[in-house]
């Protein structure tokens, strides 16, 4: 119910959702029914958003896959658990960043209620915090000297490989349950 919620509640006909056969209404059975048919990527990074990361989906599976894939094909010298953890990382930052420590989420900067500046300098307007490398380090089990000489730039190039295939998996699994809704 959170995911169809946060997709898109107003355009949610919760009453004509509520009628059923067995007049039991809308539940997690009929839910995952429903949601058999989308993509497993799109739909475990809509979860994610609502829920938090959850290890093991299908989807998550697959983007795990992705990434060993890619480390493999660049020849990366990384063990795989770490590997499985620095993606999990990229995956929490790119489902649920951290607000901006400047504006708090805003893109704006305001004092006393009053905007100073329409876009924020730290987070361009975005509202999006980053997590110190000391946090991302210790998230993956690396020492911090380990993380700036090999695992920072891996990091980047997860992020950039997120930010170009990401988006389409999941406005795909968008597109596809709000259908489903109609």
């Amino acid at each position: 119910m959170e995911i169809l919620t946060i997709l898109d509640p107003s355009s949610v006909d919760w009453t004509g959702m509520a009628r059923s056969t067995d007049n039991q209404g809308l539940n997690s059975a009929l839910v995952s029914a429903a949601l058999s048919g989308t993509n497993p990527i799109g739909l475990s990074l809509i979860e994610m958003r609502v829920r938090g990361l959850r290890m093991g989906h299908t989807g998550i599976s697959k983007v795990n896959q992705m990434v060993l894939d890619e480390s493999q094909r660049r020849n990366w010298k990384i063990n795989r658990e770490k590997l499985r953890r620095l993606t999990e990382l990229c995956l929490i930052e790119y489902t649920n960043p951290p607000l901006c420590r400047i504006c708090h989420g805003s893109g704006k900067v305001s004092h006393n209620n009053v905007i100073i500046d329409n876009q924020c300098p730290l987070c361009e307007g975005t509202g999006q915090g980053k997590y110190a490398n000391s946090h991302r380090a210790h998230f993956v089990g690396v020492s911090r000297n380990t993380w700036y000489k090999s695992y920072d730039k891996k990091r980047a190039h997860i992020e950039q490989l997120f930010s170009d295939l990401l988006p389409d998996f999941e406005h795909t699994a968008i597109k596809h349950i709000k259908d489903l809704l109609r």
